[in-house]
């Protein structure tokens, strides 16, 4: 057997594991939109979002289960009630580094 064919195994191995761990039954499409939810993690991208669009993102984070466990241990839950505050923070968040709060280039 090749190395490359071993590869795709192990490959094709990981994937389906990887799947199965991230959302129940390992569906595809849920996780790939629990990972569209997950750019709400990057400060840089947040700052743009609208109350709205960041409660959808978050909202897709609910397709993990850990996220969605009932009661306090409700990550979604818990970072709804807490966008107001992480959005004001992001703002602060220079988007494009190597430039500072007025756009020009850093010395």
């Amino acid at each position: 057997m090749s190395d490359t064919h071993t590869s795709t195994q192990d490959c094709a191995q990981f994937s389906s594991i990887f799947l199965e761990r991230v959302v129940a039954g390992g569906d595809r499409f849920k996780t790939v939109e629990f990972f569209r939810g997950a750019r709400i993690f990057d400060p840089s991208y947040a700052k743009n979002l609208s109350r709205e669009q960041a409660m959808d993102l978050i909202d897709k984070l609910g397709h993990y289960p850990v996220f969605s466990e009932v009661g306090d241990k409700n990550i979604v839950a818990r970072l709804k009630k807490a966008w107001n505050a992480y959005h004001k923070n992001a703002r602060s968040v220079l988007a494009t580094f190597g430039k500072n709060k007025d756009g020009k280039k850093d010395s």
